[in-house]
């Protein structure tokens, strides 16, 4: 097999990984977890996870009290906010309707970068944004006589946390390998939700063996796992080839939820959701951009 094959294999196991996360996580809040523990040892355990890799691979850190200030900003505010936001969302819409609607953050990301005069307003981010808009209605729209606007807040907030996040972390953590920007985003967002805990007195152990077990899923599976196959095929293929084959990420939510929690697929949300990939392939098509600090849980993720 050769080297490209290789990259391209790695990029689809990100996005199956990431793409499993709501699924796991729903069905983690079958066993009557409480969403602080579940992300609280989430996070935590990745955090272990990824230190380990970091130290295996890297031998000098050399990170300065400014750049553990970003890493702060970045994880225990930023990450934090789309996490808890992406992560409530689908407690109250569908996965589908979530991802579909999260997943219109490399539109707002072009958006941003023109606002921060970072890049120019181009023919393709208009045309790659009226699609968003016309797959994010036609997924909606599915659905349309039982909408929760609620869940669609979240999500938003979540694509809107996300996007932020996305271009903040490419201007102030270019200089880190990828590794390095994670580990400390994860650790950080991992203090966030214990502080949280600790506050509201809602930290504790997971109930049941079932509910470790998603835990253990969701941490190694779809946050380790995720993490270290897309950063290994972004080293080989590039940034641009992994940002489109990292698409597929809402056609696996649709369907694992279909599979595993017996959500129906119309055809409508089929078409709405290939719009928006599209619309992202667009995007990433369009330049060749310097590898971001992390993917959406989120949900891409996130």
């Amino acid at each position: 097999m050769s080297k490209f094959y290789l990259g391209i294999i790695f990029i689809l196991i990100s996005a199956v990984c990431y793409g499993l996360l709501p699924i796991f996580a729903l069905l983690a809040y079958k066993t009557n977890i409480n969403f602080i523990t579940l992300l609280f040892w989430r996070f935590a355990l990745a955090a272990v996870c990824l230190a380990t890799c970091a130290k295996i691979r890297i031998k000098e850190w050399n990170i300065s009290t400014y750049q553990l200030l970003v890493f702060f900003v970045l994880g225990s505010i930023l990450y934090t906010l789309q996490t808890i936001f992406y992560l409530s969302a689908i407690k109250i819409i569908s996965p589908t309707q979530a991802i579909a609607i999260v997943y219109i953050y490399p539109i707002l990301v072009a958006l941003l970068s023109v606002i921060l005069k970072e890049e120019k307003m181009t023919a393709t981010t208009l045309i790659s944004l009226a699609i968003s808009l016309i797959g994010v209605f036609i997924v909606l729209k599915a659905n349309f006589g039982n909408l929760n606007y609620t869940g669609i807040l979240l999500a938003l907030g979540a694509a809107l946390t996300c996007s932020i996040y996305m271009v903040a972390g490419r201007k102030y953590t270019a200089q880190f390998p990828p590794l390095i920007t994670t580990t400390f985003v994860v650790f950080f967002a991992a203090v966030s939700f214990f502080i949280m805990g600790i506050t509201t007195h809602s930290l504790g152990l997971p109930p049941s063996s079932a509910a470790w077990f998603y835990i253990m899923a969701i941490a190694i599976i779809s946050t380790v796992i995720a993490i270290l196959a897309f950063f290994a095929g972004l080293q080989i293929i590039g940034a641009t080839k992994a940002a489109i084959l990292s698409t597929v990420e809402p056609l696996i939510t649709m369907g694992s939820a279909a599979l595993f929690l017996g959500n129906a697929i119309s055809s409508m949300q089929i078409i709405g959701t290939l719009l928006i990939i599209a619309s992202a392939c667009l995007i990433a098509i369009k330049k060749e951009q310097p590898p971001t600090p992390n993917r959406p849980d989120e949900l891409s993720s996130s």
